[in-house]
């Protein structure tokens, strides 16, 4: 009798899945069959309020709902713009469409605009975009983020408006013009080069003078970096750093063992952050349960714990002293943006035990600090809402607030919204969504279910690339999803053929975009995917290589990382070069002995840095940009699968600890104007004597030794530094 409730309990539990949908692959949140053939009749008369309501609904109760394309099967739309596409298909569209909203869309824009509130208003304009008001409502919405600095939300409003427009509408130049400066802003070479192929023809009044707006945007001057050229065969290695961040020079170990570092065991991944603020480089550690900052500039070669200069919590780790497991794997990490840092971090709490399956613990909380002095500005744990009568934490609130859930992948900042990917318990729902938060207050603005897949013994963790051209979200269950990042409205969804997962944990690698493609590693896909960016169409890979000098078997890559425009890395087992725009690949040179890249290459300036791993030891391969040449490469002993952070001079190895690096050049470039003034100042002169010293740098160690010296002489408070730099000085100069 018990097991004959288990199984009816089971059963009732499952969601009818409509009709098309795959039970084997992801689950989307579809439109129900029924609910589409009723449409489509409908269509036909046409019925237009049976169309109307429908259309109200997907802007009101259903706008994360998703309907199926009848000629793709694989692909899907969000039901707002389906029906949207639907409603455009009706002769006489746009006269019903008016006499049925004109009025409530006027009433919109009015109020909306009363207030200020931009963001309804832009709700509002989207909604009722066939009416007379709809096009001045976006325009009012772009032109007051441009105004404020937000060129980026400005740009993806205007880009929105434009393709609604007809060619011959006298607003068209005027837009297309203010799009232009707004890529122009942002340095979009390839946005503004789209918008030139556009031919967008008319006049416009811009500066006091009327011009065409042909004029206007060939006007306007963007450097476009072209794909660098595919390595030569037979190259040298050259070992110059140019000064950039290496590990040529250690600065010295950060503990972070009283702040949680090493307290939780498993597959865990914390990624750092280097920021610039006033004149100087900040590096940010994470433990999963603190946040670190520290001046890299005040390492001795040995520690960089005298360098501390803010923690948050301030007054002790998360959890205290508590040990942690995560069964499935867990990434903590964090943003920036100017003297914003957003971090990912454990919850209060452990999630309840269960004795069915492990906990799914992880970032489960996101908090707001100031980069120059850690100062809280939000934190999520802190917030409350109104949820069923109840004032509780407001990620309760959301669809997957009472359910086990982690943020699987750093936190990304882009147009005031900080966008999280979320996995829930993979033996459970096993559930991907978005969320999105207002930076400034931390506020949830909209999350979206993505889809789910059946139970498993691994995590599922997605991944999301957000920019212009739309935010992405690979789940690494079988779906894609591509959605707006201002309002979180689905624009497509696509499946794909999957295969048996890894069973060991592997972060996942963010979808590229390049081209107007999106280029996808999905961790349950066999190959290489590549999709349409804007319509979500699936396209056949066809490379232009001889296949006898080998091939990317994309089994043994576990990250594929965009380096310049039209150009790809995929890491892993294997290291290969992607040309898009040649459609060729080439196969990189590897330190020698290295197995595998253990962590997502990183770029900074004309460099790309990519960590490996040896049999006994891992380490940094450093590739230049231009020439693809290996130009250095070193290793730095067992560091427990470390993330790689660069700065502008210092690299970083966060792991349980963190460890900082810089080029000598760098160093000498940091510490010039105290080492050189006239008198040098100790103090520096010191601390740089024994970074070099400890590196083994004998010259420069000697130079600074002999400049702390003149600065040091005869002072009392430094009379045994004194004597030991001058032991030290004396041995030197005596070795052959």
């Amino acid at each position: 009798m018990r097991l004959c409730a288990v199984v009816l309990v089971f059963l009732l539990g499952m969601p009818d899945l409509p009709s098309g949908q795959d039970q084997d692959g992801p689950v989307f949140n579809e439109v129900p069959a029924k609910t589409i053939k009723r449409l489509d009749e409908a269509v036909r008369r046409p019925d237009w309020k049976t169309i109307f309501d429908a259309y109200d609904a997907a802007h009101e109760r259903q706008t994360d709902r998703l309907a199926r394309d009848p000629n793709d099967p694989r692909r899907l739309l969000g039901f707002a713009e389906w029906i949207r596409t639907r409603i455009l298909s009706i002769p006489g569209a746009e006269e019903a469409f008016r006499e049925r909203y004109e009025g409530a869309a006027a009433a919109a824009f009015r109020e909306a605009r009363d207030t200020q509130d931009w963001a309804a208003l832009e709700r509002a304009g989207d909604r009722y975009y066939l009416t007379s008001g709809a096009a001045d409502a976006l325009d009012t919405v772009a032109h007051r983020r441009f105004a404020e600095g937000d060129a980026a939300s400005a740009a993806m409003t205007w880009q929105k408006l434009l393709r609604r427009l007809e060619p011959d509408d006298a607003l068209c130049p005027v837009i297309a013009c203010r799009l232009a400066a707004a890529y122009a802003m942002l340095d979009d070479a390839e946005g503004l080069a789209r918008l030139r192929e556009m031919r967008i023809t008319g006049r416009v009044l811009i500066g006091g003078r009327t011009r065409t707006a042909e004029e206007y945007l060939a006007s306007l001057k963007v450097e476009a970096a072209g794909p660098p050229a595919l390595p030569e065969p037979g190259w040298s290695l050259r070992p110059e750093t140019r000064g950039w961040p290496t590990n040529e020079i250690p600065l010295g170990v950060c503990s972070l063992r009283a702040d949680g570092g090493g307290r939780i065991t498993g597959a865990a991944r914390f990624h750092g952050v280097c920021v610039r603020r006033d004149g100087r480089e900040i590096a940010i550690a994470t433990t999963g349960r603190r946040l670190v900052a520290f001046d890299p500039g005040r390492g001795d070669g040995k520690s960089l714990n005298a360098g501390v200069f803010w923690r948050w919590p301030e007054a002790a780790p998360i959890r205290g002293e508590a040990a942690v497991q995560v069964a499935y794997g867990a990434v903590f990490g964090m943003a920036a943006a100017d003297d914003l840092l957003v971090g990912t971090v454990l919850s209060d709490a452990a999630p309840p035990s269960n004795p069915r399956h492990p906990a799914f613990d992880g970032a489960a909380r996101v908090v707001a600090v100031e980069v120059s002095t850690g100062r809280e500005r939000w934190d999520t744990a802190k917030l409350r809402a109104v949820h069923r009568g109840r004032t509780v934490p407001v990620l309760e609130t959301l669809p997957f607030g009472d359910r086990e859930f982690a943020f699987a992948a750093p936190p990304a900042i882009w147009g005031g919204r900080v966008y999280l990917p979320v996995a829930t318990h993979p033996t459970a729902e096993r559930e991907v969504h978005v969320l999105c938060l207002d930076a400034a207050t931390g506020r949830p603005l909209w999350s979206r279910f993505v889809a789910a897949g059946p139970p498993a013994a691994i995590a599922t963790f997605p991944a999301l690339t957000v920019d212009l051209r739309g935010l992405f979200v690979a789940t690494n269950l079988g779906a894609l999803m591509a959605l707006d990042p201002l309002t979180g409205e689905p624009r497509w969804a696509a499946s794909y053929p999957t295969t048996v997962m890894s069973s060991r944990f592997r972060q996942p690698s963010p979808p590229a975009l390049a081209g107007g493609r999106l280029h996808v590693l999905a961790q349950d896909a066999p190959e290489f995917l590549v999709f349409d960016a804007v319509a979500g169409k699936r396209l056949p890979l066809a490379w232009n290589n001889r296949t006898d000098r080998g091939k990317p078997d994309w089994g043994r890559i576990s990250g594929v990382t965009e380096v310049r425009p039209g150009v790809l890395i995929a890491t892993g087992e294997e290291f290969w070069l992607l040309n898009l725009a040649e459609m060729k690949w080439n196969g990189l040179s590897r330190p020698t002995g290295a197995t595998a890249a253990i962590a997502h290459p990183v770029r900074a300036g004309p460099y790309l840095y990519v960590p490996y791993r040896k049999p006994t030891t891992e380490g940094i391969a450093v590739y230049e940009t231009g020439s693809w040449r290996l130009v250095a490469n070193w290793d730095w002993g067992a560091a427990a699968n470390a993330e790689v952070c660069v700065g502008d001079e210092t690299l970083l190895l966060q792991g349980h600890d963190v460890r900082a690096f810089a080029s000598a050049a760098a160093l000498e470039r940091r510490f010039a104007p105290r080492v050189e003034a006239d008198p040098p100042i100790a103090s520096a002169c010191l601390r740089l004597a024994l970074i070099f010293r400890e590196a083994g740098r004998w010259p420069q160690a000697l130079r600074a030794y002999e400049r702390f010296i003149l600065a040091a002489e005869g002072d009392p408070q430094w009379a045994a530094e004194v004597r030991e730099a001058r032991r030290w000085v004396d041995e030197v100069r005596r070795k052959p």
